[in-house]
């Protein structure tokens, strides 16, 4: 019987092999374009298509991300394709392969993200070129593995002695820890630059017209996309404004107030 349970906690923890962890990683992704082919297709036939593009986002293809992070998480594909590596300590392992995993969740969301991003030009109207898109979106998708494999490997390994209970507030204090912290992770994650000069006196004058009270504020670069927001990230004593280039661009002070 003990022969028995050892035997199968060794096949529980064995990573599959390298050709079975690509194989894995392949279908998943063919799958996740093809979700994006269909949904960009629906979503292009619908009333108000740019509000649809973000339910396919947040409703259809992000849920189909973490899914396939966690088929390649209990699989232990990370691990698998680690295996092409030379040998390395096993707290580094441990690290190299939840990054790993990461990074191929991430990889099958660009493969999904990619047959939208034609769609959301035509139906916005926005010269969006696919290279720049894909090639902003794959930084925002090796930033974030990065981010979430230094937050959660600790996280992991601490829960590993821990009960359910204290894995889940630790789980939601990662979360408040990471919304706290997202004026400093949005820059890591996306181009960005402090406003000089003219646009600087500018910028501040739209604050203090709109009544903004933050500490400093960051230009989002958006190049030739017409995406023109604000946002405000941070803990109450420290909030940032993010403010797209575009914006600055497009949009006239009386616009701006009003948001």
């Amino acid at each position: 019987m003990f022969l028995e349970d050892t035997s199968m906690a060794a096949l529980q923890t064995t990573p599959p092999s390298i050709s079975a962890a690509v194989a894995a990683f392949v279908g998943l992704a063919l799958i996740g374009g093809l979700i994006g082919i269909v949904g960009t297709v629906v979503v292009r036939r619908l009333r108000n298509p740019v509000g649809k593009y973000r339910l396919l986002y947040g409703v259809v293809l992000f849920p189909y991300v973490l899914l396939s992070y966690a088929v390649l998480a209990l699989t232990g594909s990370g691990a698998a394709f680690l295996t092409a590596l030379p040998a390395s300590p096993e707290l580094l392992d441990e690290v190299l392969s939840q990054f790993a995993t990461f990074l191929a969740a991430g990889c099958i969301w660009l493969v999904s993200y990619l047959p939208t991003v034609r769609g959301v030009r035509d139906v916005r109207d926005v010269e969006l070129a696919t290279g720049p898109a894909i090639s902003k979106m794959a930084r925002y998708v090796v930033g974030l593995s990065a981010v979430l494999t230094v937050v959660l490997t600790p996280l992991q390994v601490f829960s590993l002695a821990s009960s359910p209970l204290v894995f889940v507030l630790a789980l939601v204090i990662l979360i408040l820890g990471v919304l706290y912290a997202s004026p400093w992770l949005i820059p890591v994650l996306r181009s960005t630059s402090t406003p000089i000069g003219e646009r600087a006196d500018r910028v501040e004058q739209l604050c203090s017209q709109a009544g903004f009270n933050v500490r400093d504020i960051r230009i989002l670069e958006t190049e030739n996309e017409e995406t023109a927001s604000t946002v405000v990230r941070g803990p109450p004593n420290y909030r940032r404004l993010f403010v797209t280039s575009t914006f600055l661009d497009v949009f006239d002070d009386a616009l701006f107030c009003r948001r």
